[in-house]
């Protein structure tokens, strides 16, 4: 379906990394003892975040000006992150651990044997190819209260430390 001459009002949301994919999918994986990779492809590039819990907000914005954003496509992110300023985070917020970046490339990714892994490549690949430009001026002005990452971090420590203790 068309949407754009289908005559239905519409909007749609370009969504970035979930957050909350670092207490699953990306959690931290165990290296040894209190150390731990963050194993994400970004190759120098950056990526952009933003947590679940803050779409709704942005939902809600929109629906009370429906017309300002029929027929458009919203690019979100909250904010956009190096390994640099993602390792960074996590070794400030845990300081009982270590947290380092492996360096996986792509194309490491498409050689793994889970399930997906080639899909998630490609995930990454689009990520870096810089066509997923995100408005972070726009997201912040729909839901001035999105979790940076460091906060989202603050708040979702608990979860975070369950499932590194899981990696265990």
């Amino acid at each position: 379906l068309n949407f754009v001459f289908s005559g239905i009002n519409f909007t749609i949301l370009r969504l970035p990394f979930w957050l909350e994919n670092f207490y699953s999918v990306f959690k931290p994986h165990k290296l040894k003892h209190a150390v731990y990779a963050v194993a994400l492809p970004l190759e120098g590039s950056e990526l952009d975040v933003m947590s679940v819990e803050d779409v709704g907000e942005i939902v809600a914005s929109i629906l009370r000006r429906p017309r300002q954003y029929y027929g458009k496509t919203l690019n979100l992110s909250v904010e956009s992150l190096s390994m640099e300023n993602i390792v960074d985070t996590f070794n400030r917020h845990f300081d009982n651990r270590k947290f380092t970046d492996p360096k996986i490339r792509i194309k490491d990714m498409e050689k793994f044997q889970f399930p997906g892994s080639k899909d998630l490549a490609a995930m990454f690949e689009f990520y870096q190819s810089g066509q997923a430009v995100r408005d972070i001026k726009l997201t912040r002005k729909l839901n001035p209260h999105a979790l940076t990452f460091d906060r989202w971090l603050s708040e979702n420590r608990d979860k975070v430390e369950e499932a590194l203790r899981e990696a265990n």
